[in-house]
């Protein structure tokens, strides 16, 4: 399964620990974050409860990951100009790439045989459109 990423701020003391102290490793290390921070998901509310539920029916998913990017919390007035910057230009796919690339859906894969296979869709129906 997978989940795009969440995005969160972090009202708290947290500091990061580079990896090492050379051009490449100062940009890789441990964030250390207290146990008394608070968390708000700016993006992937929906998606958090999700996952929540997905936990509870299935909890063999528990042992996938997801990303998630934190920022520190500069007050009320930022996270929701993050919010808002965040949803503004997000596209959703259209129906018809969302059936070709589902590949638990049994009717999508039928959908993809029949498209496949009969000459009448082969000129007319693109089968796998160009992503960027």
């Amino acid at each position: 399964m997978f989940f795009s990423a969440i995005t969160a701020s972090i009202d708290g003391n947290v500091h990061f620990q580079p990896s090492s102290n050379d051009a490449n490793g100062e940009r890789v290390g441990a964030l250390e974050v207290p146990m008394d921070a608070k968390f708000i998901v700016n993006d992937g509310q929906h998606r958090r409860a999700a996952i929540e539920l997905a936990l509870h029916n299935n909890p063999k998913i528990g042992d996938e990951t997801i990303a998630v990017v934190f920022y520190v919390d500069v007050g009320l007035k930022r996270c929701q100009q993050m919010f808002a910057d965040l949803n503004r230009y997000a596209v959703r796919p259209s129906r018809s790439l969302s059936v070709l690339y589902d590949h638990r859906d049994d009717k999508a894969e039928l959908a993809r045989q029949i498209v496949m296979k009969c000459e009448v869709f082969r000129d007319v129906v693109d089968e796998m459109p160009l992503v960027y």
